[in-house]
């Protein structure tokens, strides 16, 4: 009897044993995560593996599941990626592209075509519309770059729109959103076939047409491309996430200026790469370039986004280069949580927008940050706009360890709130040689600067500070005011600090513990009643006022 117990007791532990094993295994292969490989060798009708690849990476976002990657082999895609569904708590959906290649994703095609002299280096031909395969239902204007106007115009000319919206222009000049790349190079647009010359182009209405000028040579001794779709990377689907992208080149990207996007729901912002009002994105070690406008976007990106349930948040952009794109670099708005650090943004604005509702433009521009931290980023060289740039709130927001120089406007730039003290610190950031001021804020308060090095302000009419302060005017409950600088470095700028009068629409500010050039421009301290509507004082009364 005891032997035949025991031998009970042997079986009874050898099944719960092969139990435990068999569910061991199914939570493994639950676990198990599929690699779908691309190739520009491959076909979509393979399996997706690494001897038989994909060929495009739209069939591995396809295919791919939470815990999945779609790894993309060197070579070049010419598609928008559109992923369609979510990861999961760690088990992102990735897209890797081979470490160490060369993987380019681009919104352009090769044109190759007949074309038609129109003499002086001109030729045309008129793009087929099967090139156009971004035909996405979120364009309610054009699938077509080139039959797509901008929403505002560069290189600082005022047409269609600045005259539409009262601002003074000449209804007849109008950019598109199409670009043209001769040999690699980044062809100019121009809005008048009369204003031709050699590496410029213009998109005629009327017909259909794409001139172009070659200059002394003929069309068929040069690569054309042409931007065939609008955006690069982006879902359809709103709300997406727990997605990575990481190690692509993505550039050529027939993407709007955002002008009024929070209520323009066809001047969108909306990207090169989108996430669509994702979470807990990761864009890492890109390469972004060359967009018509911006590279990338990561909050709301409409009116209709604001008035969503959702909210972008928890979503990672690190060390990507954002480089020669025609507006901005990064945009986001009324993101929760985001982080932005260890990016390279450079020379971008290179259509050069300025002017009026042209403001959508900087190395970083975000409305309404929330919790948001900007870590370890160099920001340089960009065209006409300030390198980062915070809009209409940023409470608890942190800029720190940033490189900000020579950038054509201020290095930081706050706007628009309504704060106490300390509800953004700026810390240990080198911000130097900027064109206008190192620091400039207008109708915003809460911001507390520690341990900055600030230098290199150049001597100008109005601007030539290391901190200018003022109030454009009335605009709510918006004060330039509660403001702190305490142990920063100011060094051969021409001037310090500039700040309103703490009244009227102003507010008190404070400086302590800082470190200034002993010569007497580098002591200058100055106050201004600086107003863009009606001013609180005569000039006269002013000086009484501050004697």
């Amino acid at each position: 009897m005891i032997s035949d117990l025991s031998q009970r007791g042997k079986m009874s532990l050898k099944n719960t044993s092969l139990i435990l094993l068999l569910i061991s295994g199914l939570l493994s292969l639950d676990a198990l995560a599929t690699t779908y490989y691309v190739s520009e060798k491959g076909n979509d009708q393979f399996p997706g593996t690494k001897v038989k690849p994909y060929r495009t990476i739209n069939r591995g976002a396809a295919m791919a599941m939470p815990g999945d990657t779609i790894y993309v082999m060197e070579g070049v895609y010419r598609e928008r990626v559109v992923p369609l569904r979510s990861g999961e708590p760690g088990k992102p959906i990735v897209f890797l592209g081979e470490p160490g290649s060369k993987v380019f994703i681009k919104g352009s095609e090769i044109w190759e075509t007949s074309w038609e002299s129109a003499g002086n280096g001109n030729w045309y031909a008129i793009p087929e519309d099967h090139l156009f395969t971004d035909r996405s239902p979120e364009y309610i204007d054009h699938y077509n770059p080139f039959k797509t106007e901008l929403a505002s115009t560069p290189y600082q000319r005022e047409g269609k729109y600045e005259y539409l919206r009262g601002f003074g222009g000449d209804t007849t000049i109008v950019y598109t959103c199409g670009q043209v790349i001769v040999d690699d190079e980044m062809y100019t647009e121009v809005p008048f076939r009369e204003e031709l010359r050699s590496a410029t182009w213009f998109y005629e209405v009327e017909t259909g047409r794409l001139y172009v000028n070659f200059g002394d040579s003929e069309p068929d001794a040069h690569i054309v491309e042409i931007t065939t779709r609008r955006r690069i990377f982006a879902p359809y689907v709103r709300g997406l996430g727990y997605i990575t992208v990481e190690g692509f080149i993505m550039e050529h990207a027939g993407t709007n200026y955002p002008t009024n996007f929070w209520m323009e729901e066809r001047w969108g912002q909306k990207g090169a790469l989108g996430i669509e009002i994702g979470h807990h994105w990761v864009i890492r070690r890109n390469v972004i370039r060359r967009a018509k406008t911006f590279a990338i976007d990561c909050g709301y990106v409409d009116g209709n986004g604001r008035q969503s349930d959702l909210v972008a948040h928890n979503n990672l952009i690190e060390e990507n280069y954002i480089l020669e794109n025609g507006a901005a670099g990064i945009m986001s708005s009324a993101s929760l949580d985001m982080i932005i650090r260890g990016n390279v943004v450079m020379y971008n604005n290179t259509l050069h927008f300025l002017g009026m509702k042209r403001w959508e433009q900087a190395g970083i521009k975000c409305h309404d940050p929330r919790n948001a931290i900007f870590e370890g980023n160099y920001i340089a060289h960009n065209y006409l706009i300030c390198g980062i740039w915070l809009d209409n709130k940023f409470p608890d927001a942190r800029i720190t360890r940033n490189v900000l120089v020579f950038n054509e406007k201020a290095g930081i730039f706050f706007e628009l709130s309504s704060y106490d003290y300390d509800r953004c610190f700026v810390d240990h950031n080198i911000i130097l040689g900027n064109g206008s001021s190192q620091v400039y804020m207008h109708d915003a308060s809460g911001g507390t600067f520690m341990h900055n090095l600030m230098a290199l302000s150049r001597e100008q009419p109005e601007y030539g500070q290391a901190v200018y302060l003022r109030q454009s005017g009335p605009r709510g409950k918006a004060r330039s005011s509660h403001h702190s600088f305490y142990n920063n470095l100011y060094l051969e700028n021409s001037r310090i600090y500039n700040f309103s009068y703490p009244s009227h629409k102003g507010g008190p500010q404070k400086t302590d513990f800082n470190v200034y050039d002993a010569g007497e421009k580098e002591r200058f301290f100055g106050i201004n009643k600086l107003t863009e509507g009606p001013e609180a004082y005569t000039d006269d009364e002013f000086m009484d006022l501050i004697k």
